[in-house]
């Protein structure tokens, strides 16, 4: 993702056939999406967009990769520590 793209995440997705989609324009602020995703329907009426807070996180970061890999380890560390704290 380029520094442009970081600053603009709001993004207009072309909903195409087949599950696909085209980003056709990228916003820093969400009502300029809204604005634009409006005037584009009355251009193309038979056409389909979605608005997307497009973010992308790096996938060198090793936190966010822990964190996600085993959600189920989290949740087990925080009930074992409830359990043994309960019966004093």
């Amino acid at each position: 993702m380029t520094y442009q793209e970081h600053l603009s995440p709001w993004v207009i997705h072309q909903l195409l056939p087949d599950c696909q989609q085209q980003a056709i324009a990228r916003f820093r602020h969400r009502n300029d999406a809204e604005g634009y995703l409006k005037a584009m329907t009355q251009m193309r009426p038979s056409s389909k967009f979605a608005i997307a807070f497009d973010v992308n996180v790096p996938e060198g970061n090793s936190k966010t990769q822990a964190a996600t890999s085993n959600p189920k380890s989290n949740k087990n560390s925080t009930r074992s520590k409830a359990k043994t704290a309960a019966p004093k």
